[in-house]
């Protein structure tokens, strides 16, 4: 996933489908004046009885597109968003925004939320992206979730969103050309060989990759070139959901429940030259002149260092 382009003073410059990033451990040390910043994914004063997405606000939200109940109580919940983001796909369609409610529990988290309930939220997630891609002038669904302030999030309740696109992001296009056929697709040299393991089950495993742009940035891939979230048959959602609630486990473990924000990666309609991958980026630094004007990332740690401290996280739970 990833090619070390050069190495300096104990510094490595890395490039890959993420993009570039510096590692340079002797900055480790740096004093600051400054507090810590408080990334902690803070889950704010909102009162469930005020939440919108809580039960018994349904008449507060949009129109329901569908829902997956248990015991005559909904456990997860696909809605029109009230708040489009874009008012139309080249004028001519109106937008199609959707939020999936993930749980009826307002202070889950996915690490906290069960099996069953990851499972729910991708079965919707699936669903919204098949509907989506139906409708006329979308080229790209875009679906993603805001997991605390730090990450964008405005309501604290887990949800994500899927949004309909009228061309095709340029880098998912990016992405595209990594992974067009089996054979050179870097994620799946990726399963293949990586060294930065942190989990994996039988079709899933997550990775903390060697061109991370984030601190402890991880990748989850299917051990198979499938193309699309809404192109894994049953089983594989269900491993996707164990494999994405262990991730998110180590995660909150280690960094004390940080912020973070999930990428769903799929394959535009209708196209198979993908290798559908999920990324979450947690939100525990912030960048400085460096990066915005070099457009690379500055790192303290190394990945492997990172995914080690991961690993142990999941072993310490188990």
């Amino acid at each position: 996933m990833s090619l070390i382009t050069g190495s300096k003073n104990g510094s490595n410059v890395i490039s890959g489908v993420n993009g570039s990033a510096i590692i340079v451990p002797s900055r480790n040390g740096k004093p600051s004046l400054y507090a810590p910043f408080p990334f902690r994914n803070e889950k704010g004063n909102a009162a469930p009885e005020n939440c919108v997405f809580c039960p018994g606000n349904e008449r507060e939200t949009t129109e329901e597109l569908q829902r997956i109940e248990k015991g005559g109580q909904w456990q997860a919940r696909r809605i029109l968003s009230k708040h489009p983001i874009s008012p139309s796909l080249h004028g001519r369609e109106p937008a199609r925004h959707e939020v999936i409610i993930a749980t009826s529990e307002h202070s889950a988290t996915f690490s906290t939320m069960s099996l069953e309930e990851n499972a729910n939220h991708l079965l919707l997630l699936a669903s919204s992206k098949t509907d989506i891609e139906k409708l006329q002038h979308v080229s790209y669904v875009a679906q993603f979730t805001n997991e605390g302030f730090w990450a964008g999030a405005s309501m604290p309740h887990p949800h994500s969103q899927s949004i309909a696109f009228p061309h095709v992001p340029k880098n998912v296009k990016q992405v595209s050309q990594a992974c067009t056929q089996p054979k050179s697709c870097v994620f799946c040299k990726a399963v293949r060989g990586e060294k930065l393991l942190v989990a994996q089950n039988e079709h899933f495993l997550a990775v903390c990759p060697e061109d991370s742009q984030y601190y402890y940035q991880i990748t989850i891939i299917g051990k198979k070139h499938i193309p699309s979230l809404n192109a894994l048959p049953d089983s594989m959602l269900a491993s996707l959901a164990e494999i994405f609630k262990l991730a998110t486990t180590a995660l909150d473990a280690v960094t004390n429940f940080a912020s973070y924000n999930v990428l769903y990666c799929s394959a535009p309609p209708k196209s198979r030259a993908f290798h559908f991958h999920v990324d979450i980026f947690p939100r525990i630094s912030q960048q400085g002149g460096f990066e915005l004007i070099g457009g690379i990332a500055l790192l303290h740690t190394s990945p492997q260092n990172q995914a080690g401290e991961l690993r142990a996280a999941i072993k310490s739970l188990q």
